[in-house]
């Protein structure tokens, strides 16, 4: 937890630590030293880079996001609200990001054109002037100011308390001592005879001093269920500052809208027709979500724990079997002394390189899993610090950077941090002793066991437009044991329905340029790795779409072998990609022949037939995502699922907003992916359905629109669409 707890600027323990609308946070003296004014950051303001901008005045709302490649424009559903200035010993408002990893773009900047300005709704647009602006060294986000500089972002009260608590800076009765001094006085004594307040009722919100409470506050009668709650450990717990709602400065935010995550009144019209809960339930809410993705990675964290002790004896058992296999070599290649004594060392020689390359290949991942261990365990710890504190606030404000984090962490097991050792502690080899003494000199070690398949790296697999105006593709894939391979095939079609696969390529590199891919068509590639003992089986196939539109259809080459392509009726033995159904009862996966890893892209798809009220489930995933189950029971898909009543949103296998509505025959599903925010948001009819569904989504990564059916269910999809709320505007 020590790493959680310092600085990234200073590298030393957070002192008075600020929180920055990218989930991150920065000591308050770091911050000052980092600011620039916005001439020094942008000198040509034309050349402002808004992607990679964030803004501390709009902490809490999301106002706009543009793609440069699609030209969309979209307006985030945030309250507006007035910023209310203070100074450092006042009390003011604390925010909490509405979405940890998104983008935060208020309209009002100059340096953003007038195209974008003119399609924002007027009350998103405040005459605020941005002049400062500073770097998060984190995630290299840059955050801009308005002239109260740093005083403009929150401070990070749950940060500040875990880090007192893990230092012992303060010793109790300090702390007693001083907020004795500042705390309140009883709100029922005499103006002349003022005591400070000994408890306080929490469902009262009334404090007493213990004559009045025992005068006016019986604990008997009516008042015999409330609860009390001791004045002083709730100031030590609590901040100084209150948190008044952004729309009535005169008002205690004391009630949270799950809609917006935004704190608010109960007068507030903007979250009028949302769920809004108290603020000390809302608070429960996110710890218990939070301890329930703790509990799964904690799971995760134990097995990899026991998976890495395993790992610290392989290469005992490496060289353990080495011994072995360099002892029965030696004893056959003795009785052939005379003939193979040449040969003796040079196979010796072998033996010991591949010892010493698998050694260094599991001590390689025994020390990156076992430094994502000890991260792991930290952040454990840090959470369960952040879990014990009391004050809302503090929690809320820095809930969602936590569980976007944990979420992080334990995919990280499943994909980066997989517990299989990268090479075997076994030699796959054999000697074979009855060869001839004529073929002595053309003896070499022989694997025993075929190549595991190659995989595709989606995040490199691209096409090129070139500048002569031909079309080339690059594909590329990994093996993590590299040394029992001897070369690779990759085999690629014509980018038409039903074409057979062809060979392109045949060596031992793990990435190929393929030149002369026509326009507007969608390729398919696999790959597979042979060595002398045979040939792997073929990877997942991956798509390279050569077309600068984002229309996309299903895609039959990547589709489990049950989704039936239905056929296209305006021509002869032809399919219409664009229409499926499933031939089995269970639940089977269908990709776009797309995938996207930048812009905001939004989808339709319609309910043709929807017979027994089956769970469709709509969304995006990997390209090697498991096609047998349905969507959002692994790690690598994010969807919603709905019935003819409800619908969850599904993310490795847990359960998120129940929201009621469903669909019937006609029903028009509409999907916005934003990788500009990194974040997936569902229409139903035009309408939005319930609040963003995940706010996790990777920059950089590649995601392919996804659905899974069975036989009841029949979809058409439609690509390539504008936005609902862009044609809104439009209207």
């Amino acid at each position: 937890m020590d790493l959680e707890l310092r600085c990234p600027s200073c590298k030393e323990y957070y002192r008075s630590p600020v929180y920055l609308p990218c989930t991150h946070s920065l000591c308050y003296t770091c911050a000052l030293t980092s600011i620039q004014t916005t001439n020094e950051h942008h000198p040509n303001h034309s050349t402002l880079d808004i992607s990679s901008t964030s803004f501390a005045s709009d902490l809490d709302k999301l106002s706009f996001t543009s793609d440069n490649d699609s030209g969309v424009l979209l307006n985030r559903h945030s309250p507006s609200s007035s910023s209310s200035s203070s100074s450092s010993s006042s009390s003011s408002s604390i925010s909490s990001s509405s979405r940890p990893s998104s983008l935060l773009l208020p309209p009002a900047l100059p340096e953003i054109s007038s195209s974008f300005l003119s399609t924002t709704p007027t009350r998103h647009q405040p005459n605020k002037t941005y002049s400062t602006c500073l770097q998060c060294p984190v995630c290299s986000k840059t955050i801009f100011m308005d002239t109260t500089g740093v005083r403009s972002l929150p401070k990070n009260h749950l940060l500040a308390d875990i880090v007192n608590r893990y230092q012992g800076e303060k010793s109790s009765e300090q702390k007693q001592q001083q907020h004795q001094q500042q705390a309140p006085k009883c709100q029922l004594c005499r103006p002349s005879e003022e005591r400070c307040i000994t408890r306080i009722c929490e469902q009262c919100r009334i404090g007493y001093c213990d004559q009045c409470r025992e005068q006016y506050h019986p604990m008997r009668g009516p008042y015999s269920k409330h609860n009390f709650l001791d004045a002083l450990q709730h100031c030590l717990n609590t901040s100084n500052e209150k948190t008044f709602c952004s729309e009535h400065s005169n008002r205690l935010a004391t009630f949270y809208c799950l809609h917006c995550r935004l704190e608010c009144c109960q007068q507030c019209s903007t979250h009028l027709n949302h769920e809004i809960i108290p603020i000390q339930q809302a608070a429960k809410l996110y710890k218990t979500q939070l301890s329930s993705q703790l509990q799964s990675l904690s799971e995760k964290a134990k097995y990899g724990a026991e998976f890495l002790a395993k790992l610290k004896q392989y290469p005992d058992y490496i060289k353990k079997n080495g011994e072995i296999f360099e002892k029965n070599l030696i004893k056959d290649i003795d009785n052939l002394i005379h003939t193979l004594e040449n040969k003796k060392q040079e196979l010796v020689t072998f033996i010991h390189e591949e010892i010493d390359r698998k050694i260094s290949l599991i001590h390689q991942q025994y020390s990156t899993y076992n430094a994502h261990i000890q991260q792991t365990t930290g952040f454990l710890q840090f959470s369960i610090e952040a879990l014990k504190e009391s004050d809302p606030y503090a929690y809320l404000q820095v809930c969602h950077g936590f569980n976007s984090k944990c979420s992080s962490i334990y995919e990280q097991f499943s994909d980066e941090y997989e517990c299989k050792p990268h090479t075997s502690y076994e030699f796959d080899f054999t000697f074979n002793t009855e060869c001839l003494l004529r073929e002595i000199h053309r003896l070499q070690f022989q694997q025993i066991k075929p190549p595991l398949s190659p995989r595709f790296l989606a995040e490199q697999c691209l096409c090129h437009d070139e500048q002569s105006g031909t079309i080339s593709g690059t594909l590329a894939w990994s093996m993590r044991d590299l040394g029992a391979i001897q070369g690779f095939i990759l085999e690629l079609d014509d980018g038409t329905i039903g074409s057979d696969f062809r060979e392109v390529y045949d060596g031992t590199e793990t990435m190929c340029a393929v030149d002369g891919l026509l326009p507007s068509h969608v390729y398919t590639a696999r790959v597979k790795a042979y060595n002398q003992a045979g040939e792997s089986a073929y990877s997942e196939c991956i798509t390279l779409h050569s077309s600068s539109v984002y229309w996309f259809t299903f895609n039959p080459r990547t589709a489990h072998p049950d989704i039936q392509f239905l056929s296209n009726p305006s021509t002869d033995n032809h399919y219409n990609l664009d229409s499926i159904t499933c031939l089995s009862s269970q639940e089977r996966v269908a990709l776009g022949s797309r995938g996207f890893r930048h812009g905001i892209h939004y989808w339709e798809i319609t309910i043709q037939r929807y017979d027994d009220k089956p769970d469709p489930a709509f969304g995006v995933a990997r390209f090697d995502v498991p096609k047998e189950h349905m969507l959002g029971k692994d790690s690598k898909s994010w969807c919603m699922y709905i019935d003819s009543q409800r619908s969850w949103f599904m993310h490795n296998g847990q359960h998120t907003n129940r929201i009621n509505g469903g669909i019937s025959v006609g029903s028009v599903i509409g999907v916005l992916l934003d990788l500009n925010n990194g974040t997936l948001t569902f229409y139903i009819n035009d309408e939005i359905h319930g609040p963003i569904a995940f706010s996790n989504l990777t920059q950089g990564g590649v995601y392919y629109p996804a659905v899974s059916l069975n036989k009841n269910v029949q979809l058409t999809l439609v690509s390539g669409l504008d936005p609902p709320i862009r044609r809104h505007q439009e209207l």
